[in-house]
């Protein structure tokens, strides 16, 4: 059972209660202050693992601390479905670009080369390169956007396995971008794990020393039902 606990109600948290279980079972009952149910069917190309798509109505939580999965086949679950990031800090702009300065972009295993034009003074300028050149290798854009203004880079990848889920940034015009070693920027490789599951999965995520799943994925064909709880 999920249900309100009698101190967090006092603070003035509102919270759901959730029976997954027989009611006269109390001892496991937990709270929390949001809780999903949803039934979907999933089928991916390929075989089970091969491709990923989104429990979308996981979204709805900034962190998920109970999750209950029940499905009608065998699945892949991929807690922790998160890309590969990397977030400038240090650039410069205007650039000063004279043109034919570069980046150099390993992303999921695919390198891509931009060439910069005098006219990439801004950060956007610089992003609507970085996605052209992105676009032109057949990667899905856009992959380079604006944050604070400076530059972000997101990988598509969730999943650790050799190259994928890593970005690597060389270039004569990477330190202008703050995207070089030198620059320091923030860097997080794809952090998904994955999980065989054929029925029934139910599993606690510890909401304190440690940082809770905040997005999953599947991959096979079948009928999903779904509880999950956590914070909203």
């Amino acid at each position: 059972m999920v249900r309100s606990d009698a101190c967090a109600t006092a603070s003035g948290q509102t919270l759901r209660s959730l029976v997954l279980g027989p009611s006269e079972v109390q001892s496991c009952s937990k709270f929390v202050d949001a809780v999903i149910t949803s039934q979907f069917t999933v089928a991916t190309a390929g075989a089970v693992g091969a491709a990923f798509e989104d429990v979308d109505c996981l979204d709805e939580l900034s962190e998920i601390t109970l999750l209950y999965l029940r499905s009608s086949a065998d699945i892949q679950l991929r807690l922790y479905a998160v890309p590969a990031s990397t977030q400038a800090v240090s650039g410069t702009f205007p650039t000063a670009f004279a043109g034919a300065e570069t980046l150099i972009v390993v992303l999921d295993g695919v390198t891509t080369t931009t060439t910069f034009l005098i006219a990439d003074q801004t950060a956007a300028q610089c992003a609507a390169r970085i996605n052209a050149a992105f676009a032109l290798a057949g990667i899905a854009t856009p992959r380079a956007t604006v944050v604070s203004g400076q530059l972000r880079i997101d990988g598509i990848a969730t999943g650790v396995d050799g190259t994928l889920g890593v970005i690597t940034i060389t270039g004569t015009g990477a330190a202008t971008l703050g995207l070089d070693s030198g620059s320091s920027p923030t860097s997080v490789d794809a952090q998904g794990q994955d999980i065989a599951v054929n029925g029934l999965y139910l599993s606690e995520f510890p909401n304190t020393g440690s940082q809770a799943p905040t997005k999953a994925q599947v991959s096979g064909s079948a009928t999903v039902d779904v509880v999950a709880g956590g914070r909203s």
